[in-house]
């Protein structure tokens, strides 16, 4: 998505911490990588500075957006290097990350474990019951979280309360 914006000359605000360089969007947008250029955020301060900024500024806006147009690899650029590739074995070289795989993991399994019964949440009270055929992993998924059947569980036991006596 970050490369349609900068196509279409408009700015990025992006956050990500410094220990996930695989997150930063700076080789994606200035692939030749040829000069200092930052659009990656890796603390919440500076990533709230540039996000008022961008928004309380018109003029401010409009020169990031043509910035990040102007990194993009061009169309002949692009050619030229596929056919460096494909006829001379010619790669590009790009600059080599390093990539902390135990905190990517985190990262993922806090997703995973936070975000997702979000999402299965949201699609449930969408569709109701058409989630079933529509979703029906995300619908048993919702179903069947440890959440819900503690919920059904105290109701279950609650009736069962009720009716003994």
């Amino acid at each position: 998505m970050a490369q349609y914006a900068a196509v279409f000359e408009k700015p990025i605000l992006a956050y990500t911490s410094e220990d996930l360089e695989c997150n930063f969007l700076e080789g994606l947008i200035n692939w030749k990588a040829d000069r200092d250029f930052n659009i990656t955020c890796t603390s919440f301060d500076s990533f709230k500075t540039e996000a008022v900024k961008l928004i309380e500024n018109k003029l401010y806006r409009h020169d990031k957006g043509l910035e990040n147009k102007k990194l993009m690899i061009t169309e002949s650029e692009f050619e030229e290097n596929l056919k460096n590739l494909l006829a001379f074995n010619k790669p590009v070289v790009f600059k080599k990350r390093i990539i902390d795989y135990v905190e990517f993991s985190n990262l993922y399994l806090e997703l995973e474990n936070n975000y997702l019964k979000q999402f299965n949440s949201f699609i449930i009270s969408r569709f109701k019951l058409s989630a079933l055929v529509l979703f029906p992993k995300q619908f048993f998924l919702f179903l069947f979280s440890s959440s819900n059947i503690k919920f059904l569980m105290k109701r279950i036991n609650t009736k069962f309360k009720k009716n003994r006596i």
